[in-house]
């Protein structure tokens, strides 16, 4: 989702807060806390269509129309709050901790200059805090033609990215943005996988099961019967090929039903 960070956390949380639009809402907006959230569920999608226009009414960059608004906010609320989408699924308090750097108290904290670095859509103002050879990179990657294949991590490597002195997880995707955001079409590379421009060939991937109380995932294996199955399909359409049938044989069965009725059962077998 390409929505800056700022705007995911102030449109889906502080639109909301009670506490948050009413600091707002007061001219002296001394205090620059964050106190604990009260959420306002009853408020229309439209107030607080209004109550993000006007936190940023200075930034035409970060607004946002109204469709907009109601077409992405239920998936941004979904990505900020599924633990799926955090590291550890959360487990380490790292989502609080995000929305307390990315609130509007947060947002009130930044220089006007800062401020005015950010968009509402492709916003990489954070570069800044990376460091690696920035002019060597984009000399590599520029140097490139459509088509090559570019391992974004092995750069990310190559040239010791890090942050605060520790190396990102996401090293390979902070270059790409890096490079974007300098306009290098990206999307030009690795076109082997791709299906179009832009979206990439879905990989198909084994079923795991993961184990109770654990982090620990294991393939999910066939049942015997999914198994018979299968291959009783695919030997009827010749994908698999049994061989010749030898020794057929009739098998005689004599059945009597409930009400007493003695009837013969004929099945012809055949071996391979």
């Amino acid at each position: 989702m390409n929505f800056c960070n700022f705007a995911k956390v102030i449109l889906s949380r502080c639109t909301k807060y009670t506490s948050a639009i009413n600091w707002w809402n007061n001219p002296d907006k001394t205090n620059i806390e964050n106190p604990p959230p009260s959420f306002n569920t009853s408020l229309t999608l439209r107030t607080r269509h209004e109550n993000y226009t006007n936190f940023m009414r200075n930034y035409p960059k970060m607004q946002i129309d109204y469709k907009t608004m109601e077409k992405r906010l239920t998936r941004i609320q979904s990505y900020l709050t599924s633990p799926k989408y955090w590291q550890h699924d959360n487990k380490d308090g790292q989502r609080q901790e995000f929305y307390q750097n990315l609130s509007i108290y947060s947002w009130t904290r930044l220089s006007e200059i800062e401020k005015k670095k950010h968009q509402l859509t492709n916003c990489n103002p954070y570069f800044h805090k990376y460091s690696f050879d920035r002019d060597a990179f984009l000399q590599e990657i520029k140097s490139k033609e459509p088509g090559s294949i570019v391992t974004w991590s092995r750069l990310a490597k190559k040239y010791d990215l890090k942050i605060n002195n520790r190396v990102p997880l996401n090293g390979g995707q902070v270059l790409m943005d890096f490079a974007r955001s300098k306009g290098v079409r990206v999307f030009q590379f690795n076109k082997h996988t791709r299906i179009s421009g832009r979206d990439f060939k879905r990989r198909v991937r084994k079923s795991i099961k993961r184990i109770v109380k654990s982090r620990v995932s294991v393939p999910t294996p066939r049942t015997a019967h999914k198994i018979h199955t299968d291959v009783q399909t695919r030997t009827r359409t010749g994908e698999i090929n049994i061989g010749m049938p030898i020794a057929p044989k009739t098998f005689k069965k004599d059945l009597i039903s409930p009400d007493g009725t003695l009837t013969e059962n004929n099945r012809f077998m055949e071996g391979n």
